[in-house]
């Protein structure tokens, strides 16, 4: 697998394993806008992945840095390595 491959499905595995597997009454209120925060958390990585394939990574660097820090701590180091390599 080329290396920037790696890197774009390293990015998606993690996206795909930010899910909320809180215990709790499905029905409640609290639990479900926890699955909906998450919800949401997992479409903004998916525009930052975007963005990243599509080497506009300026844009995906500043979008990332709006993200809550737990969210932006599911981006791999391998992606902040090239993100940080362009802000220069």
């Amino acid at each position: 697998m080329e290396k920037m491959e790696k890197i774009y499905q390293d990015f998606q595995n993690s996206i795909d394993a930010h899910t909320w597997t809180g215990v709790g009454d499905p029905n409640d209120d609290d639990y479900q806008e926890m699955v909906a925060v998450h919800v949401v958390d997992r479409a903004q990585l998916n525009q930052i992945l975007v963005l990243f394939k599509n080497k506009k990574y300026k844009e995906a660097y500043q979008k990332a840095w709006q993200l809550d820090t737990l969210v932006r701590e599911q981006i791999p180091k391998s992606v902040w390595d090239i993100l940080y390599k362009h802000q220069e």
